[in-house]
């Protein structure tokens, strides 16, 4: 048995693609219970987020993963071979550790992976096709990743324009769990603010969108309310911050709206933040007391910043997966040596059974105990050799050949 990861992930897979190979968080237990029961698969764990799906397994060898793969959505293995990655051995450990740390994420060193590595790991122990070897790796990778995390900058600084912005909303905001925070559209860029607020235990998060069956998608999906399009600048003055990215020609919050809100909220903090092109919001609204408005491009001068940061960090994020790899190859090789050792004795303790059986029977038989106990000596000697004495002529003569 080996290690192998056969994945699809964004690097190498389109949307359309990835979403064919997607797992249902309540099909999951069914999935892992259907890939374990495969001949010639001994453990699996599997990862299914928006951006990839990858099975970890000990197996035979990675057909076995190829042809479950397969059969379970009903693809063609030799059209989808340019979408396939496949890890094995030392590679796949390397790559569950980075995966783990934020070091393969499409936002370098972003923190979600790892909760998420985590639940597939819980989720794969609960429905018992955990053993050993991957729940030791798995272990291994909590531990690389939590030093990467706290021992390097790639998770200070953030690297998307969603969350630079909500980064910079917490410095205004001393709690913005209890914060009433608006997403005015449907697309990736909200989406993704809903998922980092969800992650920061936001509590009351409204959704708005021109089509309101999406916006109704999202509330469902992250647990909020919505409101008609129209009625934002009604509602401006009961919510602290607005994140707005759609692809209205014309802006959606003008300065006279904001004005008015700002005198019901007895001149409170708002946040906004425009994260469309064109812009949704009007830019004069800047110059508006305890109005904070960051667009694009005052958070992209943020983002890029911190990416460089995060760059220099990931050196240091390598030496410590580095290291984390070393001792698992150590622990690996230590287990195949306790095996080595144990299937060494009891083959020993068979030869000797038998000798000492053969020479229980030669005795009752009336033979001299001498000769029996001399002849006994005499086998034992030459079957525990042999093999050894096999061994060390194989590799003098290798010697002598290489010489």
């Amino acid at each position: 048995m080996q290690l192998f990861i056969l994945g699809i992930h964004y690097q190498n897979a389109p949307l359309a693609i990835r979403e064919r190979v997607s797992f249902a968080q309540d099909d999951l237990p069914t999935a892992l219970q259907s890939l374990h029961g495969q001949s010639g698969i001994a453990e699996a764990v599997v990862l299914s987020t928006c951006n990839r799906t990858e099975l970890y397994c000990r197996a035979v060898d990675a057909e076995a993963l190829k042809h479950w793969l397969a059969c379970y959505f009903g693809i063609d293995m030799q059209s989808w071979a340019e979408y396939l990655s496949e890890y094995t051995e030392d590679a796949a450990a390397a790559h569950i550790m980075r995966v783990a740390s934020g070091l393969d994420s499409m936002v370098l060193g972003e923190p979600q992976i790892l909760g998420q590595v985590k639940q597939a790991y819980a989720m794969a122990l609960e429905a018992g096709t955990v053993g050993k070897h991957l729940s030791r790796l798995f272990q291994m990778a909590f531990k690389a990743a939590k030093s990467v995390r706290s021992q390097t900058a790639i998770g200070e600084h953030p690297t998307s324009l969603a969350y630079a912005a909500i980064k910079l909303s917490q410095r205004i905001f001393q709690d913005i769990k209890q914060k009433r925070i608006l997403l005015i559209g449907a697309g990736e860029m909200i989406e993704l603010a809903a998922k980092y607020l969800t992650d920061l235990e936001v509590s009351h998060l409204i959704f708005a969108n021109r089509t309101q069956s999406k916006a109704k998608t999202l509330a469902h999906e992250y647990n909020g309310k919505i409101i008609n399009l129209a009625d934002v600048p009604k509602q401006l003055a009961q919510i602290d911050m607005v994140i707005t990215a759609t692809a209205s020609d014309l802006p959606l919050i003008g300065k006279g709206s904001v004005e008015r809100a700002m005198r019901e909220r007895k001149q409170k903090a708002l946040v906004l933040i425009d994260l469309a092109v064109p812009r949704d919001i009007e830019s004069e609204i800047k110059a508006l007391d305890n109005v904070y408005l960051y667009d694009i491009d005052s958070l992209q001068t943020v983002v890029s910043a911190n990416i460089e940061t995060r760059v220099k960090a990931t050196k240091q994020a390598r030496h410590i997966i580095e290291q984390q790899i070393a001792e698992y190859l150590t622990w690996q090789k230590q287990l195949e040596a306790v095996h080595a050792l144990k299937a060494y004795r009891e083959h020993h303790e068979d030869i000797r059974d038998q000798a000492l059986t053969k020479a229980e029977k030669a005795i009752a038989a009336g033979r001299p105990i001498s000769d029996v106990l001399s002849e006994l000596a005499h086998n034992l000697t030459n079957k525990l050799l042999h093999k050894p004495t096999i061994q060390l002529k194989q590799s003098t003569q290798r010697d002598t050949q290489e010489s």
